[in-house]
């Protein structure tokens, strides 16, 4: 069925039995903080960023961009192996603490981005350390979490939070470094996410 004004209306009203307008407006929360919260993510805030940063840090450490570039290989790793953890984080303490230990973790491992040194070893240990913290307040948690408030809508509801909170902070990410990178230097790129 095609989605029409009145259907995403009703998709946004709490289906549990018993709902309150409380409960009702809960849910608007709900569906702002997780996409905020996929629009804060590993893949807009670094991934997308790193396009931006790729030749500058070549530049600056002497490295062909393949070497720059392969801390997308090595930070993806990093996600393949904290992923089953941390869903089994978000089982046992809940998706909101996973998020906020994982947001966290992923803020602390973009500040230390901002000062990684021209050594490869350190520069992709940084980078998986990134992947790591990142599958924390992933997509996968956040569809955790809006799993637990809706049931009959609940596909519509984690595409919608995270195509749109993925989307607009895979386009609004690059613009901000970007803008940074031509206003101050490459250190202060992710500092400025």
């Amino acid at each position: 069925q095609p989605m029409t004004s009145d259907s995403i209306a009703a998709a946004s009203e709490v289906e549990a039995p018993g709902a309150t307008a409380a409960t009702n407006a809960q849910t608007g929360w709900v569906i702002f903080a997780a996409t905020f919260g996929c629009f804060l993510s590993v893949t807009p805030a670094v991934v997308t960023v790193l396009g931006v940063f790729l030749k500058p840090i070549a530049a600056e450490f002497g490295w062909p961009r393949s070497e720059v570039a392969g801390a997308l290989s090595v930070m993806a790793l990093g996600n393949a192996i904290v992923y089953p953890f941390a869903g089994r984080l978000a089982d046992r303490i809940g998706p909101r603490k996973t998020v906020l230990i994982g947001t966290i973790l992923l803020g602390l491992s973009i500040l230390l981005l901002t000062r990684v040194p021209a050594q490869p070893a350190i520069y992709y240990l940084l980078f998986l350390l990134t992947g790591a913290a990142g599958a924390l307040p992933s997509t996968m948690v956040f569809a955790k979490f809006l799993a637990e408030w809706f049931d009959r809508t609940r596909g519509f509801w984690m595409g919608f939070c995270g195509g749109v909170g993925n989307g607009i902070g895979a386009t609004i990410f690059p613009m901000i470094a970007a803008w940074v990178l031509v206003s101050h230097v490459l250190r202060a790129g992710y500092l400025g996410i």
